[in-house]
């Protein structure tokens, strides 16, 4: 009797969400709240998703990309830790939006009271932009493609960064952009090797520069307006964009615009906590047609105060978790990515800063398929794969963003 009581609840409760839900009355707030900000005009996403119209021709791919978490491409495991710039799809809208294509995707009544969602910036004065010196058109229309893009610039002294904002030229097919800063030639050189503007490069720089990931931005990012990160007088910005396939060949010139304080405020800086070197199986090697994880770990010899965390690895991986375990044995959970996609590689910014003490032990553990049946394995069939930035090699980094010790 009780078996059939709870089934006759939930058919009730089916019908009723069923019944509930239209277009006007829970699908269009879903939709603002977590796809509008990429599938609109000018962005990235592959298709408009502005109006009812709009959003029921595609219901269909939209409950496929939704029920297999495809969309949003947001990685990190939320029963495991959050993040103030995740952007999940709970359960509870997945079964609305299923409950919606089910009673026929109606469309409701038009709230006219109803307040749109608002993206609107911060206004900020800016006293520098940083600019590509010419545009790129893309080499390749149907597939993914990185270039790194290397632009001089001139201060006078050291300053402070107070704001930042990456503008991408054309949002149509900037997916993601790293900025990173170094004072060297390596870069330049690089640069010289490739015919092109910019230099290809599949992830990473293929060299380590005095601050990489200097910024990170994602088409969901806004102005930073705590920024706080110190920038040399003279050097090249180095500017690493991902570029997403459109069909059409399209141009982008990109730019970045900069505040400078002269208040001293708390200072930031990103750093690579955990390589490859520290892997406590090395060395980091695999086979053809292997499976491995790695376990990484660094102690801490100062205290460290966390702002967000990058994780980083090629094609291979897929799986990787990152914890700390203080000196008096509590574990604080950093994140966790079940399904990783070398694709949607980004920053990931805490919710609260993260506190750890001097003698804290941070473990990153990654596990790697080289066999046949990844389908992401860009070697067919297999090879012997060892580390490095180059899509036929492998990595495990660990960036962290912290407050810089006074």
């Amino acid at each position: 009797m009780k078996v059939i009581l709870s089934f006759l609840f939930l058919c009730v409760s089916i019908v009723s969400n069923a019944q509930a839900a239209t277009y006007y009355s829970g699908i269009s707030d879903m939709i603002d709240r977590h796809c509008i900000s990429c599938h609109r005009s000018g962005e990235i996403g592959a298709m408009p998703l502005t109006n009812y119209e709009e959003v029921k021709s595609n219901a269909s791919m939209i409950d496929y990309v939704i029920s297999n978490k495809i969309m949003p491409p947001w990685k990190t495991d939320d029963a495991y830790s959050h993040f103030r710039n995740e952007n999940i799809l709970s359960q509870k809208d997945i079964d609305l939006f299923k409950s919606w294509l089910a009673s026929g995707m109606k469309q409701g009544k038009y709230n006219q009271n109803k307040k749109l969602p608002t993206a609107k910036a911060p206004e900020v004065k800016w006293d520098m932009s940083i600019a590509m010196k010419e545009s790129f058109e893309q080499y390749g229309i149907y597939y993914d493609q990185y270039q790194v893009f290397v632009i001089p610039y001139n201060i006078g002294n050291d300053k402070i960064v107070s704001a930042i904002e990456f503008v991408p030229g054309n949002r149509d097919i900037v997916r993601h952009a790293t900025i990173s800063i170094d004072t060297s030639m390596i870069a330049d050189s690089l640069d010289r090797w490739d015919p092109r503007y910019g230099y290809f490069s599949f992830n990473g720089l293929q060299f380590d520069p005095i601050h990489y990931a200097w910024h990170d931005w994602s088409p969901n990012d806004n102005i930073d307006i705590d920024f706080n990160k110190r920038l040399p007088k003279s050097g090249k910005l180095i500017l690493q964009i991902y570029y997403g396939p459109s069909g059409v060949p399209q141009k982008d010139s990109s730019y970045v615009n900069l505040k400078f304080s002269n208040i001293q405020s708390k200072q930031k800086e990103s750093i690579c906590l955990i390589d490859e070197s520290m892997v406590s199986n090395p060395p980091f090697e695999i086979k053809a047609n292997e499976e491995k994880y790695f376990n990484a770990e660094i102690t801490l010899t100062n205290d460290m105060h966390l702002l967000s965390i990058f994780p980083i690895a090629n094609l291979l991986c897929k799986k990787m978790e990152v914890f700390a375990r203080t000196p008096d044995g509590k574990t604080i959970k950093l994140i966790r990515i079940k399904d990783w996609d070398f694709h949607w590689q980004r920053s990931y910014r805490f919710d609260e800063t993260i506190y750890l003490p001097k003698g804290t032990k941070i473990i990153a553990i990654a596990s790697y398929d080289n066999t046949a049946s990844n389908g992401s394995n860009p070697s067919n069939p297999p090879t012997f794969i060892t580390k490095g930035q180059h899509m036929f090699k492998e990595q495990l980094k660990i960036y962290v963003e912290q407050y810089v010790d006074e």
